[in-house]
């Protein structure tokens, strides 16, 4: 069973664990389903370096939040 995302504040901010890894996020990218990592980008290249695919989406930009291990507020 996901996470319960129903009571997300998009104005608030969110600590976020993915596969051991903690990230934090707007509420508003939460509700938009954005990426927690590359924001939207699907690619996580440094200036001046090979293309790399967000390892988090999978270049999608995209991340279903409800899969996520732990959603706490910052």
């Amino acid at each position: 069973m996901g996470t319960d995302l129903s009571n997300i504040d998009q104005g608030k901010k969110y600590d976020v664990e993915i596969e051991g890894i903690s990230y934090t996020v707007d509420g508003n990218e939460i509700i938009s389903a954005v990426c927690p990592k590359c924001h939207g980008s699907g690619s996580v290249t440094e200036k001046g370096s090979e293309p790399e695919m967000c390892p988090v989406c999978g270049g999608m930009g995209m991340y279903d939040y409800s899969q996520a291990s732990i959603i706490t507020e910052a």
